[in-house]
């Protein structure tokens, strides 16, 4: 959660050892081991599209401050404008 990040900065500036699993917070260098939530998201929008869909929906809350959410979201308008 983003309201958390504060206390992340804290503890790398202290020293701390940390490594993040599946997100990485706005403005925080850190370690972090995450997937490929862009190329993911592209190809399967991308197998959709060759597949002849068109109308494809993005359906999500207002939290593109989440690093997965945001990096599926570019994905999405990556696909769509690219087959358009």
């Amino acid at each position: 959660h983003e309201l958390n990040t504060p206390l992340l900065r804290q503890l790398v500036a202290r020293g701390f050892p940390i490594v993040l699993l599946d997100r990485i917070p706005s403005g925080l260098e850190i370690d972090a081991v995450i997937s490929d939530n862009y190329d993911a998201t592209r190809r399967a929008l991308e197998a959709l599209i060759e597949d002849g869909h068109r109308n494809i929906a993005w359906l999500s809350g207002d939290n593109l401050h989440v690093s997965t959410v945001r990096d599926r979201f570019a994905a999405y308008r990556d696909a769509l404008d690219a087959a358009s």
